[in-house]
């Protein structure tokens, strides 16, 4: 009897390892596999969250370190987004957290919370006395008239009386009142208690009267208030 025990209890054994092997080989997809992401989703910068529950128009999108949800501009390659807080989606994002650029293209998305990168790149910014201006060149070369920004498209702003006159240059130098280029060949002057500016000439310096308002460059038109030598003597009627 015994042995016939042993013979029963091993093919037992036998029986519940072949069904324990088939229920360690069976297949689900939703534990083993990997999920799989939209090509929408996979194409947009890819964000931490599940792109199904984002309304028609949305995409999530990751810049840097921050997850965020976008929509869709007419633009193809722009976006407004805000941070992936998922607790509303307006039908239009009228103060985005960032606008970006190039949302279409893996790797190359930037993002900026004044405005679209892509634009934002058209212009100049200098900073002057710790405000922003953005600055568009002028007819003059190596000259920008610049004006005070806050965020937005910049060309809203360009165009109009500018606030800032810079030179164009990796260290611009700045002027509220006339382009710094206009000093250039220009010399100023105190004759008789009053302020001149003065420009070279063959015979020594030609000065002009200057109230101090608008550009020192513009005085410089019509005859000389003062001919001056080479010695610092001035005369209203001819050189010393």
């Amino acid at each position: 009897m015994s042995m016939i025990k042993r013979v029963f209890a091993f093919a037992v054994f036998t029986l519940l390892l072949v069904a324990c092997g088939k229920a360690s080989n069976g297949t689900n997809s939703d534990s083993l596999e990997p999920p799989i992401l939209d090509d929408t989703f996979a194409s947009s910068g890819v964000g931490n969250s599940d792109e199904s529950e984002l309304p028609s128009g949305w995409f999530a999108l990751t810049y840097q370190t921050s997850d965020l949800v976008c929509q869709e501009e007419m633009s193809y390659s722009q976006a407004r987004c805000l941070f992936d807080y998922r607790n509303s989606f307006p039908s239009y994002i009228s103060s985005p957290d960032f606008y970006c650029s190039n949302v279409n293209y893996p790797g190359l998305a930037s993002c900026d919370s004044r405005w679209y990168p892509d634009e934002l790149d058209q212009y100049e910014f200098v900073s002057f006395q710790g405000s922003d201006y953005v600055c568009d060149s002028t007819y003059s070369f190596g000259d920008l008239e610049c004006y005070r920004y806050f965020s937005g498209d910049p060309g809203s702003v360009v165009g109009y009386s500018p606030d800032l006159y810079c030179t164009d240059g990796f260290s611009p130098e700045c002027n509220q009142d006339f382009p710094p280029s206009d000093l250039e060949d220009l010399e100023f002057a105190s004759i008789d208690g009053y302020d001149y500016v003065c420009e070279s000439s063959l015979m020594g310096q030609d000065c002009y009267r200057w109230n101090g308002f608008g550009s020192p460059k513009d005085a410089t038109f019509g005859f000389p208030d003062y001919y001056c030598n080479d010695y610092g003597e001035c005369s209203p009627d001819d050189y010393p």
